[in-house]
């Protein structure tokens, strides 16, 4: 639970850095397109959080720092090639704690990327959240590797499938409500 919190105190600041200038930059856009009418609400706001979401993402996996990759391994300077293998070595060592931050954290980390795309544009599918979820993940390792902190093929698969997991979600909340994601989703309206 810590650890959590820690991941959360070194997202928000960024979260909260990140929400005027979406909102300029949002206003810019929709105004020069001048082709919405009427803006949907649950539409910007969702687009905003989701936006603030990736912000803080960066924060604790892109931007270096000189503790940031403490947060997650303490083996700086890692690359792992081999799947699984990180995985594989923490359950060996016993270590079910560290297990578990980095299996359910990789993946639920990455559920946004499968459900939110979803739920606001119409069109998004499976194979586009996936896609998401793989090369936003790829983006990640790799800049990580670059920076000097720990890059994982485990983290690759594990977020591609949160993606996946994010789709599912959004699949499953249309079953139980039909009407739930078109509140959500951006209508245009010529002028």
């Amino acid at each position: 639970m810590a650890n959590i919190l820690q991941f959360l105190m070194t997202m928000i600041p960024y979260m909260l850095m990140i929400i005027p200038a979406f909102l300029i930059i949002r206003f810019i856009i929709l105004r020069r397109k001048n082709i919405i009418k009427k803006i949907n609400f649950k539409h910007e706001v969702v687009f905003l959080l989701f936006a603030a979401f990736i912000s803080g993402l960066a924060s604790l996996t892109v931007l270096p720092s000189s503790d940031s990759g403490k947060l997650l391994i303490n083996d700086i300077y890692k690359l792992n090639i081999i799947p699984f293998h990180t995985i594989i070595q923490q359950f060996a060592s016993g270590d079910f704690n560290m297990l578990l931050i980095n299996i359910v954290g990789n993946i639920v980390m990455f559920i946004p990327f499968g459900y939110c795309p979803a739920l606001l544009w119409h069109g998004f599918t499976p194979a586009n959240a996936i896609m998401t979820g793989f090369c936003t993940s790829l983006f990640i390792e790799t800049t990580q590797f670059f920076i000097g902190r720990s890059s994982d093929i485990d983290d690759l698969i594990l977020n591609t499938l949160g993606a996946a997991l994010g789709y599912l979600l959004y699949v499953l909340s249309q079953k139980i409500n039909p009407n739930y994601a078109e509140k959500f989703k951006l209508h245009i309206f010529p002028v």
